[in-house]
């Protein structure tokens, strides 16, 4: 009786170690797999939200306020291009104190926007998004109400819950001291 647990017990130790020294065999090989048909592609990961753009209010340091829809938006010269009625104007990040949309107005040429008085907007998810990179806003191409804003950890430092394939109204943006960054308050478009 003595002698089954022995040999049972001998013979699970040269299992284990005969199907680990297999293992490391295979694992030390050099092998290929057969030419196949089956290609593994890197699908790119969508990393920027929506931004609905409404009219927008151009206040400047000096005090003055120019109107009309953003039309163009360079990180890189430092400068905005607002349009109103086929008449455009350039103006450099330097000069503004605030852009300000104007959330109760009717959108100009989108139906996405959605328009919602003051009483209704306090019942809105309101976020503030601190040190945003002005290279990471980019309008959408032939459309001035819609913008694609990278993800940055800012953002997500930012954010109480960032919603996904969800779109933000913008409501106000604020350059920092070198034009490079800035804060964004936005709505949650429902």
């Amino acid at each position: 009786m003595k002698l089954v647990p022995k040999v049972f017990l001998i013979t699970l130790v040269a299992s284990v170690v005969g199907i680990l020294g297999y293992n490391q065999i295979l694992l030390s090989k050099d092998t290929k797999l057969p030419n196949s048909s089956l290609q593994i592609e890197q699908v790119p990961v969508d990393d920027s939200i929506t931004l609905l753009l409404p009219q927008v209010t151009v206040e400047l340091k000096g005090g003055k306020l120019k109107y009309g829809w953003l039309t163009q938006f360079n990180s890189a010269k430092k400068e905005l291009q607002i349009t109103w009625q086929g008449n455009y104007q350039k103006i450099n990040f330097k000069d503004i104190k605030k852009l300000k949309f104007v959330i109760g107005k009717a959108p100009f040429s989108s139906p996405d926007i959605l328009v919602r008085n003051e009483k209704q907007l306090s019942e809105v998810k309101q976020e503030t998004w601190l040190g945003v990179p002005t290279k990471d806003f980019q309008l959408q191409t032939n459309r001035v109400d819609r913008a694609n804003l990278k993800l940055t950890n800012s953002i997500l430092a930012s954010s109480e819950q960032l919603i996904f394939n969800s779109k933000y109204v913008i409501e106000t943006i604020e350059f920092d001291e070198s034009l490079q960054k800035m804060n964004m308050k936005v709505f949650l478009h429902i």
